[in-house]
């Protein structure tokens, strides 16, 4: 009975230690793909021209833009920081101006319609993780921006990354109070930051249409040559990537160990299954069988961890295949780097060791 004890509190240290590996392992590769990921997205999700204008005159309005006969082309006041109500702090904002071609991917929900916008009432497209921001009233979503309910009509989020997931998008038709507020107040404070954007016009045809209020007094628009769209990051900081490399090579030579005083256990069970016929390959095979047991029930508990903690954190959760694919991918790494790792040990043990000295070895 002691013995089978013995064997039960192994198991479930190995399991635990197990959980604790896998669970750092796929933190250190999520934050490895997260930069290339992020870089990714940058790259792919922007038009194919841009213009990009800076004021800070008293003079401007967005009424200057509703007008413009340019199709296919979408201006907005962008880097914009607004006041969320419920969080208790900023986020950046874009304004569209005008256009209906927009930037940020859908995660779900929509962009307001023609008929929305019209109403004037004022409307919201979020990044997902400001989901937890919102509250529901009648079957509808709503948000409060400077002061201002805000129906939320859907969420955004880049294909691959975060970049996008804290991102505010209104709409200058619909703008509470508040905000209007805050952009007036921004024009004369710091500036505010415009961009043109097509993946139809070229710049030169744009600047057609903007040269008319481009170095004008009244309006103080001016054209910059160089300018990045504000695009938050994920990024793990080194230092946090080495603490999990380290956590989960320590947990990987804590289940050596392990492995090891466990053989030492069993020396003479495989003493007596080598005297009857089994070959080490077949021993080796039936150890395996058992870790990898283990390595099956720990996989289970690190992905409820992290489900857990992305329910903790109130993160708006949708079904996603590629998603799945990428953990799938990042358990088998696990499993193929890890496993083999582990069955140094009981194969060395077992090719080194004859039945004869493994029956009579008193060691243990």
């Amino acid at each position: 009975m002691n013995t089978v004890k013995k064997v039960d509190s192994k198991k479930i240290l190995v399991t635990i230690i197990f959980t604790v590996s896998i669970f750092v392992f796929q933190y250190h590769s999520d934050a490895e793909t997260m930069d290339m990921k992020e870089a990714m997205d940058a790259y792919t999700l922007r038009y194919a021209y841009e213009l990009t204008f800076a004021t800070a005159e008293a003079g401007f309005t967005m009424d200057l833009f509703y007008d413009m006969p340019m199709k296919e082309c979408t201006i907005s006041i962008i880097d914009l920081s607004l006041y969320m109500d419920d969080f208790g702090g900023s986020y950046m904002a874009d304004i569209i101006i005008s256009g209906e071609d927009y930037l940020f991917p859908l995660y779900t929900g929509s962009y307001p319609t023609d008929e929305r916008l019209a109403s004037g009432k004022p409307c919201a497209v979020l990044g997902k993780k400001l989901y937890p921001y919102t509250y529901k009233r009648d079957g509808i979503r709503y948000i409060k921006i400077c002061g201002d309910e805000y129906e939320v009509t859907g969420f955004v989020s880049a294909e691959n990354s975060s970049i996008y997931n804290h991102r505010v998008v209104l709409f200058s038709k619909c703008l509470g109070e508040g905000a209007r507020r805050d952009i007036y107040y921004f024009r004369g404070s710091r500036g505010l930051i415009i961009k043109a954007c097509s993946n139809f016009i070229t710049e030169d045809e744009m600047m057609e249409y903007f040269k008319s209020y481009v170095d004008v007094p009244d309006y103080g628009i001016s054209k910059l040559y160089e300018y990045n769209r504000f695009l938050e990051t994920s990024s793990v900081d080194e230092q946090y990537r080495t603490y999990a490399s380290i956590i989960y090579v320590f947990s990987i030579l804590m289940v050596v160990l392990i492995v090891n005083l466990w053989m030492l256990e069993h020396k003479r069970e495989y003493a007596v299954k080598k005297a009857f016929g089994y070959s080490n390959m077949r021993l080796l095979a039936e150890f395996a069988k058992e870790l990898t047991a283990m390595l099956g029930v720990a996989i289970v508990l690190a992905e409820s961890c992290v489900l857990i903690m992305a329910v903790i954190e109130k993160e708006l959760i949708l079904f996603n295949e590629e998603r799945l694919m990428e953990i799938l991918i990042c358990l088998s790494d696990y499993v193929i780097k890890t496993l083999p790792i582990l069955l140094i040990v009981p194969l060395v043990i077992l090719v080194k060791e004859n039945p004869i000295k493994m029956l009579v070895d008193k060691d243990v």
